[in-house]
């Protein structure tokens, strides 16, 4: 009665299957579903003191009925319920379907939100990332309600795109942790010719805009700084 009461555990003359790991701060830990087609892998410090996660294949309280529940092609809990996590953990779906409309998305607050997610349609596997535990699906894109927002992991600068580009073009970066970023354009001697930001960012994932308006066609570099990351890519002007 106790373990039902404290890990979301809710039923009525039904058994129910699942598997626990006790995971503690300074510890990484891997956990399965039953039917081993659900992995979860935690990171070293995503959780602030000792903790059992657990996993179940299906809903952990069968007394839920979501919305939308209809349109899962699986379901999955992972517990207890509501946990947020301090580092994002990685949610691993095997044996899905091999098409690219499918997402993992979680159910908070009555929606169906997508998780951040990718998928190898050669075997049939979705990887997503999550802060929050909780009940998850594998559902059709255009079924989910919208998006999570997740804190990034670690600093990360992508690809611009378009590119090449003319007039504009976006470039998106993600921020760990709060820090001063500074994110500009040089030309191929290293002169800068553009600054896109150059303030104290909080974590999260952002985008910005550059307009070439002041760029003559050619190949540039552009590169995201901080006191404890660098990284730079390359654009190229078509005018």
């Amino acid at each position: 009665v106790r373990a039902a009461k404290r890990y979301g555990i809710f039923y009525r003359d039904t058994l129910a299957a699942f598997n626990a790991r006790l995971l503690k701060r300074e510890e990484s830990a891997v956990v399965s579903t039953p039917s081993g087609q659900v992995v979860l892998t935690i990171e070293v410090g995503a959780v602030r003191g000792p903790l059992y996660v657990t996993a179940f294949d299906g809903i952990s309280n069968p007394l839920a009925r979501p919305d939308g529940l209809s349109h899962a092609l699986k379901v999955f809990s992972i517990g207890p319920p509501g946990t947020d996590l301090a580092k994002p953990a990685t949610v691993r779906v095997d044996g899905v379907a091999h098409r690219g409309d499918l997402t993992i998305a979680q159910y908070r607050d009555g929606q169906w939100l997508a998780l951040p997610t990718t998928h190898d349609q050669a075997d049939g596997t979705l990887l997503g990332s999550t802060t929050r535990l909780g009940l998850y699906a594998v559902m059709k894109k255009s079924d989910v309600d919208g998006d999570t927002e997740l804190i990034p992991g670690e600093f990360a600068l992508y690809q611009n795109y378009p590119n090449p580009f003319n007039p504009t073009t976006t470039v998106r970066y993600d921020v760990a942790r709060t820090t001063h970023v500074r994110l500009c354009v040089y030309d191929l001697l290293g002169r800068e010719q553009v600054v896109l930001v150059d303030d104290l960012k909080l974590p999260g994932r952002y985008a910005v805009s550059l307009t070439a308006s002041s760029l003559s066609t050619g190949v540039y570099f552009y590169r995201l700084s901080t006191p404890e990351f660098s990284q730079v890519r390359k654009l190229v002007v078509v005018k």
